[in-house]
């Protein structure tokens, strides 16, 4: 074989390739897969959560300068309960992130993908028990005055509207990434 023969080899093979693509001018070097978008939310979620433990103390402090005698458990339960979140999500995130498509094989990374797919699920499981009891003992905080039971009511609709969404964009990333 001589070298003239591979060159034109070469760039026949190019063309045919080049044939019925985009130009690449146009492909953004900045797109990014959806294992990439899945670790991001991960990522978001786990710093959302350490942000909201951040919030925690202030806020028992608060509630003690209107109410001496609200004990230690409350930020306590609360604190927890983020930490677990956090935990949680960055476990996604760095099991996420450590799939490589590249060097992995399919099956490789399908089980991992199920499998991360479930743990998301438990630990939905896991958390809902944890934020009703954590909403419980801030209504308790307030005892369980009409406003504060009506705000508690219209922030678990707000939240569960937000969670829904949150969970089909996750969903629909898994679904992609599954396909």
């Amino acid at each position: 074989m001589n070298i003239e023969y591979l060159k034109e080899n070469w760039e026949s093979s190019n063309a045919a390739l080049e044939r019925g693509k985009l130009p690449r001018q146009t492909i953004d070097p900045r797109r990014k897969t959806t294992l990439q978008r899945l670790a991001a939310r991960y990522r978001r979620m786990a710093i959302f959560s350490v942000l909201c433990l951040c919030w925690v103390m202030p806020l028992y402090f608060r509630l003690c300068e209107e109410n001496p005698g609200t004990q230690l458990f409350y930020p306590l339960v609360m604190a927890a309960f983020f930490l677990i979140a956090a935990g949680m999500d960055y476990w996604l995130y760095r099991g996420i992130q450590c799939i490589d498509c590249a060097t992995m094989s399919v099956e490789t990374v399908l089980k991992k993908v199920y499998l991360y797919r479930k743990r998301h699920i438990q630990f939905i499981f896991i958390l809902m028990p944890l934020a009703l009891f954590v909403i419980y003992l801030i209504l308790a905080i307030f005892n369980f005055e009409k406003y504060a039971l009506a705000g508690a009511a219209f922030g678990f609709m707000v939240g569960l509207a937000f969670g829904l969404k949150i969970l089909y964009d996750f969903m629909h990333d898994y679904k992609q990434v599954l396909n």
